[in-house]
């Protein structure tokens, strides 16, 4: 037999078949692409911008630049003589490069998503329109909006971020303060302070004066000059005891407290004392304290006495003072001047009681 003879014959019959049994496909890709082609298929044959391709599945690969590279699977029925597929390319990420000024690494959220600190170079974004927020301590946060081209193309955005805080001045007389904001030393007077935005509490303080302190309300990015603060010297201090104890002290006519007690007093000029307790005799003197010095006054009240007669019919009877035996009638007795009570009593008489005052 004819071995070339029988080849030759069964060519054209395979191409008939292949003719018969193939379905026209049209491959619909957006955007249009530099290369396309059906990897796999052994039976296909393309006739303008058309495949003739048997039913089954088919793979199609295809590129373009600026594009993820194209790799689908195609289903063609047997039922339809001309069938069209919809293709699309994704696009590449867009190469953004994101700087805030001052260079405070900033952190970036794209989307909700954190993305890393400034400056961030070639971040990869995909195409669209993305919400950009900036974010650094100190300084207010700062949104923006991009539209990503994508393709790998390359875009910069730049943002100027806003200080959260102001520059506060502050001087002091003397000079050479210690200033405390919000809990913290910030610095030593004359001085110039970054502080946040908001209420903050400042406070002075200097060896030998009253400490000083108020509130500065500080708006963001608005310069705050405060008013001078002229310190105090600061008070002196001073405990008064007395025995007794419970003895009330006034001050230059001012009740103060009672013993013991420690108060504060204006340094350098003498004060008024005077100490009270019923039955002891009035001490009144004058205390005079060194700025920022302690001292202590420690005071022995003198008893006031008088003298009370106590008799009784019958006599011999036993005198008792605020419940305490001081001798028997006739008696005199040297009483403290405060109240008492004083009681008589003797067997087979009703007991007397008188409530001195």
């Amino acid at each position: 037999r004819d071995v070339t003879g029988v080849q030759t014959c069964a060519l054209p019959i395979l191409v008939a078949w292949f003719t018969f049994t193939a379905k026209s496909v049209e491959l619909t890709i957006d955007p249009a692409p530099t290369r396309v082609s059906v990897p796999g298929t052994l039976f296909k044959l393309k006739i303008g911008e058309r495949y003739l391709l048997r039913p089954g599945r088919h793979r199609v690969v295809a590129e373009l630049a600026g594009y993820y590279p194209l790799d689908a699977s195609i289903d063609v029925s047997s039922a339809s003589a001309e069938q069209a597929f919809p293709l699309a390319f994704v696009k590449l990420p867009g190469k953004i490069t994101l700087t805030t000024e001052p260079e405070s690494k900033a952190q970036v959220i794209v989307d909700g998503a954190p993305l890393g600190n400034t400056p961030l170079a070639d971040a990869e974004l995909t195409p669209g329109l993305h919400r950009i927020e900036f974010r650094a301590e100190r300084y207010l946060a700062e949104v923006r909006e991009l539209e990503v081209n994508g393709a790998g193309e390359r875009q910069d955005l730049a943002v100027k971020l806003t200080p959260n805080w102001a520059p506060v001045a502050l001087r002091t007389e003397p000079a050479g303060a210690t200033v405390v904001v919000d809990g913290a030393v910030a610095g030593t007077t004359p001085a110039t302070l970054e502080l946040s935005a908001g209420e903050r509490l400042i406070e002075v303080r200097l060896a030998g004066f009253n400490a000083w302190s108020g509130k500065a309300q500080v708006v963001a990015n608005q310069p705050l000059e405060l008013p001078d603060v002229k310190l105090a010297p600061a008070d002196g201090r001073v405990e008064i005891a007395s025995t007794p104890s419970d003895a009330t002290i006034s001050i230059d006519g001012e009740f103060r407290g009672r013993t013991p007690l420690q108060l504060k007093l204006a340094p350098g000029r003498p004060h008024k004392v005077s100490v009270t307790k019923p039955g002891y005799e009035t001490y009144a003197g004058e205390l005079s304290v060194a700025a920022d010095s302690g001292r202590k006054l420690m005071l022995e009240l003198t008893p006031q006495f008088g003298a009370v007669e106590v008799v009784s019919t019958p006599p011999q009877a036993p005198v008792l003072v605020d419940g305490q035996q001081k001798g028997v009638t006739p008696a005199t007795l040297q009483l403290t001047a405060v109240a008492h009570v004083v009681e008589i009593q003797q067997a087979g008489f009703a007991p007397e009681r008188v409530d001195i005052m």
